[in-house]
């Protein structure tokens, strides 16, 4: 297209035109003239686009000039066309000239974006290390998992937001658990290409995403070990069904001392050790701890283990839970009384989470 003649800026506006207003002392209206040039246009509204506003840019271009349709000004703002001339002559055109410097500036800036069922996402962090918190993402899980599954369930304990996404995918020449966040849409002429998940995680490599992990959000090296995950929540069921159910091969768990206080519920041994847990996690933490503390130990005999009075297993052996009910949190004490460690401990845990300390835990303390 080698120029568009119905295409051309008024170079009148009244006082409420989208372009500026003038009054005089006597507060008539009056009118301003100027002169539009198409170089200004096209280097503004391309301006917005680099700026995130390509919405902006369009209605910024259609309101300028008359004539201007959207399908032109798209023209404009994916750089195959300029806006031309001046408008004191009366000579706006739209002309065929391709601006690779800005196109490429353009190409760069979404090349990391993808659609996944309607909706755009970008890749923000990746996930490497693992420890006990994030464990309670593979507890909730009603079916075994295992290898990349396992990893991308405990991997969404690190995302920002429920809505996000995880794809297991080749990164810094390893493969880990990315995760994609959701995003505005990108400018209409770009959003034909069809990317995969691992051509946007490459194309943000220039971006150098995240790292996250248990180390990074807690501050500690992480102490789980995957290569115990041998058990199978299929075997557990079955237990729990036919309490006469024997299997020898299960495993069950070890629980992890959470140094940093960091889970919003859990145990507290009478030496002042915290074991965190999930929401709704404390029996299956009971039970872990009664087969791999308490046993252990010589603390707890068979037949309360076995039948399944872990938690009351706890309470005799004097540990202190706090849990939760809705928004509120509550500290149970056990059947001997509360130790100075285990208030010390409790002390920190409200610190961290920002809650009341229990004052009443204090009265028939164990000093």
């Amino acid at each position: 297209m080698a120029g568009t003649s119905n295409i051309r800026a008024p170079y009148c506006f009244d006082t409420f035109c989208y372009v500026c207003k003038i009054k005089n002392m006597a507060t008539k209206t009056g009118k301003l003239y100027f002169n539009v040039t198409g170089e200004f246009l096209t280097s503004y509204s391309k301006e917005l686009v680099l700026e995130g506003n390509w919405e902006e840019a369009i209605r910024f271009l259609m309101e300028s000039l008359e004539g201007l349709t959207y399908d032109y000004s798209v023209q404009v703002l994916s750089g195959t066309h300029q806006i031309i001339g001046e408008s004191r002559k009366d000579s706006i055109e739209l002309e065929e000239q391709v601006d690779a410097k800005y196109m490429k500036r353009l190409d760069d800036m979404y090349a990391h974006y993808v659609r996944v069922n309607r909706k755009w996402y970008v890749p923000y962090a990746y996930v490497s290390n693992y420890g006990a918190a994030d464990f309670a993402r593979y507890e909730e899980e009603e079916n075994l998992i295992t290898g990349t599954q396992l990893k991308q369930c405990r991997a969404r304990h690190y995302c920002e937001s429920e809505t996000d996404l995880i794809f297991f995918l080749e990164y810094d020449h390893s493969n880990y658990p990315i995760l994609f966040k959701t995003i505005e849409s990108p400018p209409i002429w770009t959003q034909f290409s069809r990317k995969t998940p691992q051509q946007a995680i490459n194309a943000a490599r220039a971006y150098c995403i995240d790292e996250t992990g248990y180390t990074q959000k807690y501050g500690e090296k992480g102490e789980f070990d995957d290569s115990i995950l041998k058990s199978t929540f299929k075997d557990r069921d079955n237990k729990k069904k036919n309490p006469e159910f024997k299997v020898e091969s299960i495993v069950i768990l070890a629980p992890i001392i959470d140094g940093k206080k960091s889970s919003e519920c859990g145990w507290v041994d009478p030496n002042g050790d915290f074991y965190g847990c999930a929401y709704g996690g404390h029996i299956n933490l009971a039970e872990r701890v009664v087969t791999h503390v308490l046993k252990l130990s010589g603390h707890v005999d068979n037949n309360q283990q076995m039948n399944n009075n872990s938690e009351a297993a706890l309470e005799n052996s004097g540990w202190l839970k706090i849990g939760r009910s809705g928004n509120n949190v509550y500290f149970l004490k056990g059947k001997k009384p509360v130790t100075q460690p285990q208030l010390d401990t409790t002390f920190d845990w409200c610190k961290k989470h920002a809650e009341k300390f229990p004052e009443y835990l204090g009265d028939d303390s164990c000093q």
